[in-house]
């Protein structure tokens, strides 16, 4: 949201609504090789984008609801067949019990396009993907002592297209941590997980009988967060994670899982993320049953003036894809053992008045592949304003 600020506090009441729209020039709308045949299909496309941002807290006492989204709609200048809606919405209560505890419950729902970056649609299908969530996470603490935790989440993706419903997926996840805290020590803590993951539309006939796709996760390891001054905050967990596949010829993993942030800021004007993490990921866009994902990025602000800033990024993810030989029989441009995506981003925002901004970006994003299928580069130019109601 262009010129918009974080979430509201607990307690504190906020509406902002924000109508804004965005000009898009994309050079490989469909993210194909530089040699595929579109059939007639433009390669490269505008997309002009309206929408109303939303940012809403109310206060109920001690508690506080929210809801915050994004409602648009794409139009695109010579690939109509694309125009779709883009709704991101999530809303929910944040809880408060006695002095130490706290909860929140959160819904969301996504639906959209799908992004070809995800769904490598070589064949150029349309595809909408929708997606749900519900999840509740409670905390127990004060500023000394023993913190508690835990938290349920569940996930639901659909794609409206036949040639990919076979990779619809539902999630259970559950989470839970008991720690240490001190601020002049930081927070340590020991974490566990378990995530239950199925594709409901995907079964084979094994020798027990019908099998349904999809894998079991658990995870566990120990954290550790520290703010160091008013200018560096760290967090790193380092945890060992087995992921235990539903069909027996699936290739299970036994590994190493961390994640590590570090927050600095240099000065008042200057904040630089870093970020670094393994984990086990269920997607819909590709026929496997898991991915082992690793991921690096930074990404950065700097505020020029009172009415000028830059944001600027970059990326690097590695995925390696495990399936079974059950999956061998659909289509091979779903098929993809493993891949590379290297993206980098810079864009500026303008405050023209308190609530009129200006908004322009440039991305540029490269994925590399054992499968030539999907390999692509693109390139992505916008200019955007967004009005403060």
């Amino acid at each position: 949201m262009g010129g918009g600020q974080g979430p509201a506090g607990p307690n504190e009441r906020r509406v902002e609504i924000r109508p804004s729209a965005q000009l898009i020039y994309d050079t490989n709308v469909y993210r194909v090789g530089q040699g595929f045949d579109l059939g007639g299909l433009a390669r490269d496309d505008v997309r002009v984008t309206p929408s109303v941002d939303a940012i809403i807290a109310l206060p109920v006492g001690r508690q506080t609801v929210f809801l915050n989204g994004n409602v648009g709609y794409d139009f695109y200048r010579r690939n109509s067949r694309l125009d779709r809606e883009r709704i991101a919405l999530s809303g929910g209560a944040q809880l408060r019990a006695g002095q130490r505890c706290s909860a929140t419950v959160t819904g969301g729902y996504v639906r959209q396009q799908s992004d070809f970056t995800d769904v490598f649609a070589t064949l150029a299908v349309p595809n909408t993907d929708e997606r749900r969530s519900i999840d509740v996470q409670a905390s127990c603490g004060g500023q000394v002592g023993l913190t508690q935790s835990f938290g349920y989440r569940h996930d639901e993706s659909r794609n409206s297209s036949d040639l990919f419903r076979p990779l619809n997926t539902n999630s259970d996840s559950f989470n839970a941590s008991i720690g240490y805290q001190r601020p002049t020590f930081g927070v340590l803590s020991i974490y566990g997980t378990y995530t239950t993951s199925a594709f409901p539309e995907r079964r084979f006939l094994t020798p027990t009988g019908l099998v349904r796709d999809g894998v079991e996760n658990y995870s566990a390891g120990i954290s550790f967060e520290r703010q160091i001054g008013r200018r560096i905050t760290g967090t790193i967990a380092l945890g060992y994670t087995w992921v235990n596949p539903r069909l027996d010829d699936t290739p299970d993993f036994r590994g190493v899982s961390y994640r590590a942030a570090i927050d600095l800021r240099p000065n008042d004007d200057f904040t630089v993320n870093l970020t670094a993490s393994r984990n086990v990921e269920v997607q819909n866009f590709v026929a496997a049953s898991y991915s082992i994902t690793d991921l690096y990025g930074l990404t950065g602000t700097y505020q020029f003036n009172p009415r000028l800033r830059m944001n600027f990024g970059s990326s690097y993810q590695k995925r390696d894809f495990r399936a079974g030989p059950q999956l061998g029989g659909l289509p091979g441009f779903l098929l993809l053992p493993e891949d590379e995506v290297i993206t980098g981003n810079i864009g500026l925002s303008y405050d023209l008045t308190r609530r009129l901004t200006l908004t322009t970006g440039f991305v540029q994003e490269r994925r590399d592949s054992n499968n030539p299928i999907f390999n692509f580069k693109s390139s992505v130019v916008t200019a955007g304003i967004s009005l403060l109601l």
